[in-house]
C-alpha cells in the first residue's frame, strides 16, 4: 500500500469537520494519537480519554469479542502486511451498549512516522434493520413450510430465492430444483411471453399482483393451471428488491367450472338462440350489455352500433331478429326512426332501451312499432325475459316502465267522468321533448344549447319545430297546449 504523508495541522482541521469517526494510531509505540470530535457521538469517549491508550487498552475499549484477532489486524496494518482494509465489528461504547461499526483503515505517515488512520461509521441501526428483516424472513419461511400452498420469493431479476415445500405437491419439483429459475421457465410456450409482459406491467409500478393465472408444466409434463397472488418487498432505502407470493393449483376448480358451463350450455342448447343487434351510443353500456347477453347462453349478439347511420347498414347486413335500441343516438331521430325501421324491417322485433320513462314517450314508442320498453336500469333477467317475450310477438314492459304508466293512469283519471285523458304527443322527437321541458322551466335558447351540448342555431331550430307541430307562435301558447295535451307536467 502506498503511504500517505499528511500534514498534521491541516489534517486535524479537516478531520474535525467530518461526520465519520476518525482515529489515528501511531505504530511505535502502538498508541492512539488523535481522534476527531465525532468519535464521542459514536462511542461516547472524548479525545482526551482515548489519546495515549496502549494496545491492550485499545482492544479493551473497542472490542467485546475476538480481541486477539483485532489486535493482530492492527499490527498487520502497521507492518504493511496484506490484511483486510475494510471490515465490520462490534464495539463496546462508554455507556456499555454495543455498537456496530464499519471500519476503513489506511496506512499513513503522520508526523514523519507510520500510523493507521481508521475511518469509523456507525452502522448499528443498519444492523438492527438487517436483523429485523432476517427475523421476519425467517418467520415468513417458517410459516410457509406449514402451508399447503406454494410460498415463494423472487429477487429483482424475477429469480426464485426461496421456495416452500408446496412446490412439490403442485409441480412435482423439490424447492432447491427451482432456485435461480423464474416462474416463466415453468410456463407453457403460449403463456410465458404473454404472462411475462403482464407481470412486468405490475412489477414496474411495484403493484400487488392478484389472481394471476398461468399454465405451467409439472415435472411429469402435465399442464397445471396456477393461480398466483404476490406482494412487492423493499429494502431499507425503499427500493423494490423482489416479490413474495403464494401460488396454488386451481386446475380442479377450473375443470369444475368448465363442467358446469358445459351443463349450462347443453341445457341452453335446447332453447332458441336469439339473434340480437345492440344500438347504444355509450360504449361502456354497450359492452356490458353484450357481455350480459352472451353469458345468458341463449343470445347471439350479431353486432353493436353507436349511431343511426351504422344501425341501418347493420340491419341490412345482419339478419337480426331483435333490436335493442337506445332512442337518443347520433344520426338518429328517435320515434320517427322507429317507424322507418318498422316499415323497412317488419319482422324485426324492437325493444327500446332508454333512460326516459315518460308515459307519453313509452306510448309513442309502442305505437310506432316497438314491442318492448326497458329502462337502462333493468336487470339481466328482465332483459332476457323481454327478448323471449317480444320474439313471440307480445309486448313487454319492465317494472319501472309499468309503474310509470300505472301512475300516469291514476293521475289522469277524471273523478267525474271515469275516463283517461289521452296524451296527444304531436309527434315530438325525444330531443324536442327535452327542449320543451327546458322551455317550460324558463331556460333561454342559448342556455338550452349549452345544457344539451348543441349549437344555439340547432336549439332554435328545434324550438321552431315544436311551435310548428303544436300550432302556436308564442312560448305561452306552447306551454298551454303542451299542458293540455299531456306533453308537459308542471
Amino acid at each position: 500500500m502506498k503511504n500517505r504523508n499528511i500534514d498534521k495541522r491541516i489534517t486535524e482541521k479537516l478531520l474535525d469537520g467530518l461526520i465519520e469517526g476518525i482515529i489515528i494510531i501511531k505504530a511505535d509505540p502502538l498508541r492512539i494519537i488523535y481522534t476527531n470530535d465525532y468519535i464521542e457521538q459514536i462511542i461516547g469517549y472524548k479525545s482526551d480519554e482515548l489519546i495515549g491508550k496502549n494496545p491492550e487498552e485499545i482492544i479493551e475499549i473497542f472490542f467485546s469479542e475476538n480481541r486477539e484477532f483485532h489486535l493482530k489486524r492492527i499490527q498487520d496494518n502497521i507492518s504493511n502486511k496484506q490484511a483486510a482494509q475494510r471490515y465490520e465489528f462490534k464495539c463496546k461504547a462508554k455507556d456499555g451498549s454495543i455498537r456496530w461499526l464499519y471500519a476503513s483503515s489506511n496506512l499513513i505517515i503522520y508526523e514523519n512516522e507510520p500510523a493507521i488512520m481508521m475511518i469509523l461509521v456507525d452502522i448499528t441501526q443498519k444492523k438492527a434493520t438487517e436483523e429485523l428483516i432476517y427475523n421476519k424472513l425467517k418467520k415468513f419461511k417458517d410459516i410457509s413450510e406449514n402451508q399447503a400452498d406454494w410460498v415463494w420469493e423472487i429477487d429483482q431479476n424475477l429469480r426464485f430465492t426461496f421456495s416452500s415445500l408446496g412446490i412439490k405437491d403442485i409441480l412435482g419439483y423439490n424447492p432447491e430444483e427451482i432456485l435461480g429459475n423464474t416462474l416463466f421457465d415453468f410456463m407453457t410456450q403460449e403463456d410465458a411471453p404473454v404472462k411475462y409482459k403482464e407481470f412486468m406491467e405490475n412489477y414496474r409500478q411495484a403493484m400487488t399482483i392478484r389472481n394471476f393465472d398461468s399454465y405451467c408444466i409439472d415435472s411429469h409434463g402435465k399442464k397445471i393451471l396456477i393461480e398466483t397472488n404476490a406482494v412487492p418487498y423493499f429494502n431499507s432505502d425503499n427500493q423494490l428488491i423482489g416479490y413474495r407470493g403464494v401460488s396454488r393449483d386451481i386446475s380442479s376448480r377450473k375443470n369444475l367450472l368448465l363442467g358446469q358451463m358445459g351443463l349450462n350450455k347443453n341445457r341452453h342448447n335446447s332453447e332458441k338462440q336469439y339473434k340480437v343487434l345492440i344500438a347504444e351510443d355509450h360504449n361502456l353500456t354497450a359492452k356490458l350489455l353484450k357481455v350480459m347477453l352472451l353469458n345468458s347462453m341463449i343470445v347471439d349478439v350479431v353486432g353493436v352500433v353507436t349511431n343511426g347511420l351504422d344501425l341501418f347498414e347493420k340491419l341490412i347486413e345482419q339478419k337480426a331478429e331483435i333490436l335493442l335500441l337506445d332512442l337518443v343516438m347520433p344520426e338518429f331521430d328517435g320515434i320517427h326512426s322507429i317507424e322507418k325501421i318498422h316499415e323497412q324491417f317488419p319482422r324485426l322485433k324492437i325493444i327500446i332501451l332508454s333512460a326516459h320513462t315518460e308515459p307519453w314517450l313509452i306510448q309513442k314508442a309502442l305505437s310506432s312499432g316497438a314491442l318492448g320498453y326497458l329502462t337502462k336500469y333493468a336487470d339481466s333477467d328482465e332483459v332476457i325475459e323481454a327478448i323471449k317475450t317480444v320474439s313471440q310477438g307480445r309486448n313487454y314492459l319492465c317494472k319501472t316502465t309499468l309503474n310509470s304508466i300505472t301512475n300516469n293512469f291514476i293521475t289522469n283519471l277524471a273523478p267525474d267522468s271515469k275516463f283517461i285523458k289521452v296524451n296527444i304527443n304531436k309527434n315530438l322527437t325525444v330531443r324536442e321533448q327535452e327542449i320543451l321541458d327546458l322551455i317550460a322551466k324558463e331556460y333561454t335558447t342559448p342556455e338550452i344549447a349549452r345544457m344539451l351540448a348543441i349549437s344555439t342555431r340547432t336549439a332554435e331550430t328545434h324550438r321552431k319545430n315544436i311551435l310548428k307541430k303544436l300550432g302556436t307562435k308564442t312560448t305561452a301558447g306552447l306551454i298551454k297546449i303542451a299542458m293540455e295535451t299531456g306533453l308537459l307536467k308542471i
